[in-house]
């Protein structure tokens, strides 16, 4: 009886310690399933492809399998597939072709203790992924400097800072290579991650903002940074005549507020977007931009090197300033809104353009010779100065993030962006309000025909012998060109190499929606349609106190006859003003395009995307 009795107690401990041995044997599989899991999800090369992740799993395992525990083998496995916080892990499936996730199941035999006792199997699981909800791009449509110009860029920020800016090109490339982690950013306003409210209601003077950029740069460690730093500080050394500390700008834009930042705000975590990087360069040039939304930016006519043909000054007005967006892919559940959008501001600008023909006095625009009447309309003198007043208006573009995919290819993400560009409007016709009123639409504006040229009319009776009218005509024209645009969203796709310096990529991660229209071009295009409203001021012919009345009236009728004029008069403007709309084209549409000033088209330009490392997400 007591060795039964002690039998039965050694077999209970046996049994406690079986189950002992088992528990901890299961929480090794665990533990090795997990790192297997993880090392698998970042062992993917090519996300589309599994193999990769396979072998990373599989060699995480087998050196780590503890050698008391026998595998079995047909059980033990990686698998890849796709994970989405809503509808958890699908196992063999891919979105878009790609695979986010990878699963390890584990199966062991342990020892047995207690002979002829159940199982002694033990299983784990362990799924990882890299959440595609966590990733973070950033991005501006339109406000990022597309084609790195020192000349150009001097212009600008001579303009906007109100001094003579000469900074080199290898100045502006480390501006524009230099990143600038948004949340270290904060931190260095001293605002910390704070709530999203809080920083909606932050607003920051120009100087410390810059100060701030400089500090988060400089944790950065990148290998262009000093450039980048000591740029900005030689600019922020100058004597400038525009106080950057009375600019001040909210940090955050939202609705009808104006800011430096649009950050995609998903309901889940509103700061998700502060885990992105922008440049030096982006934060100096929309900063500028939104902090001068009051006041229009005149750029000197000594800029637009289009002599000795012509002459033109530019004169832009900051409507609603252009923003850098950063934040999560996709759309919002509790909103059903794309989370992450950014929207080019929308600007306006006047071009006065100055041009000398080289028609001579002697060139007859229209030379009708009748039985009773001569009838000449020529230029009054050679070299005629033509003026033309050209009125822009540029629609906010719009780009949201639909989609971030982490891991593409080695080191490498990709992200998708929708892109609809903006509605353009150009005008040749005198629009007094235009640089002014930013209330009104561009349809409710005034357009007035402008003085387009002067021509003289010749009017002589009896074989020329009796001359009855020798007068100036003023010609007053306008033009208004249609700028067509598409209602659908264009898909740009964009690959992300985190082993390459932003430098060698910049080029290749600027891309461009609709369709590329010049301003001088679509002028131009125009007048060729005949498009053109002319009308002839006639209020100073006067007959030479000849009391004809039936000569008056063939008079009247021949110079009200505005369709044969213009016929001889177009084919002469066209001569004349091809050649400057191309000038005009060439020098300054990259100038107006680093202001957003964009016509039928849109550039997107990815700065940074963000993706966090594998997680366990079962």
């Amino acid at each position: 009886m007591q060795f039964a009795l002690l039998a039965l107690v050694l077999l209970a401990l046996l049994g406690v310690i079986q189950i002992g041995y088992m528990y901890s044997a299961k929480r090794d599989l665990q533990r090795i399933a997990d790192l297997a899991a993880l090392e698998s999800v970042n062992g993917f090369k090519n996300a589309s492809v599994c193999t990769d992740a396979q072998k990373a799993g599989t060699k995480s395992i087998n050196a780590q399998w503890p050698p008391e525990i026998t595998a079995k083998n047909k059980e033990t496995q990686v698998e890849c597939g796709y994970w989405t916080a809503k509808d958890g892990y699908k196992g063999n499936q891919q979105n878009n072709g790609v695979f986010n996730a990878a699963r390890v199941t584990l199966v062991g035999q342990t020892l047995k203790l207690v002979p002829f006792t159940g199982n002694s199997e033990v299983m784990a699981t362990a799924t990882a992924a890299l959440p595609p909800s966590d990733a973070t791009a950033t991005f501006s449509v339109g406000a990022g400097v597309v084609k790195l110009n020192d000349g150009l860029l001097n212009a600008l920020l001579s303009s906007l800072l109100g001094t003579k800016i000469n900074l080199s090109l290898a100045d502006y490339q480390g501006l524009a290579n230099s990143k600038v982690n948004l949340l270290w950013l904060t931190e260095a306003l001293n605002l910390g991650a704070g709530s999203y409210d809080e920083l909606l209601g932050t607003t920051v003077d120009l100087k410390t903002l810059l100060q701030a950029s400089i500090q988060a740069a400089a944790r950065s460690g990148e290998s262009t940074a000093d450039v980048g730093i000591n740029a900005l500080e030689k600019l922020l050394g100058l004597a400038l005549p525009v106080d950057l500390n009375g600019l001040r700008l909210n940090l955050l834009k939202n609705g009808i507020q104006k800011g430096l930042l649009e950050l995609g705000v998903d309901s889940n975590d509103p700061l998700a977007g502060l885990q992105a990087n922008t440049s030096l360069l982006d934060i100096l040039m929309v900063g500028l931009q939104v902090a001068n939304k009051d006041s229009a930016i005149s750029i000197p006519g000594t800029v637009l090197n289009l002599k000795p043909v012509a002459d033109a000054t530019v004169q832009v007005k900051i409507i609603e300033p252009p923003t850098i967006a950063s934040g999560r892919a996709g759309i919002d559940k509790a909103t059903g809104q794309y989370i992450t959008k950014a929207h080019n501001g929308q600007i306006r600008a006047l071009i006065k353009l100055k041009a000398l023909t080289a028609l001579s006095k002697d060139n007859n625009l229209l030379d009708l010779n009748l039985l009773l009447i001569h009838l000449k309309v020529s230029m009054p003198s050679t070299g005629a100065l033509l003026e033309l007043p050209v009125n822009l208006e540029v629609g906010s573009a719009d780009a949201r993030l639909e989609e971030i995919m982490c891991h593409v290819k080695a080191s490498t993400h990709k992200a998708r962006i929708g892109t609809k560009p903006g509605l353009a409007y150009i005008s040749l016709a005198d629009m007094p309000e235009a640089m002014t009123n930013t209330t009104q639409a561009w349809t409710n504006l005034k357009k007035d025909r402008f003085h387009l040229l002067d021509l003289r009319v010749e009017a002589s009776a009896l074989l020329d012998i009796l001359k009855i009218l020798d007068a100036p005509v003023k010609v007053m024209a306008k033009l208004d060109v249609p700028i067509e645009n598409t209602n659908s969203y264009q898909l740009l796709e964009y690959e992300y190499a985190m082993d390459k310096p932003y430098s060698d990529q910049a080029a290749a991660l600027t891309k461009t929606a609709g369709s590329r229209q010049q301003i001088g071009q679509s002028i131009g295009n125009a007048l060729g349609k005949n498009l053109l409203d002319v009308e002839l001021d006639t209020s100073g012919l006067k007959l030479l106190n000849i009391k004809l009345d039936f000569l008056t009236e063939i008079l009247n009728g021949l110079v009200n006859n505005v369709v044969k004029i213009v016929g001889g008069l177009l084919p002469i403007v066209r001569v004349v003003l091809d050649p400057i709309l191309a000038l005009l084209d060439s020098v300054l549409g990259p100038l107006l395009q680093l202001l957003g000033v964009q016509i039928g088209y849109a550039d997107v330009q990815l700065h940074d995307i963000a993706c966090n490392p594998a997680q366990l997400v079962e």
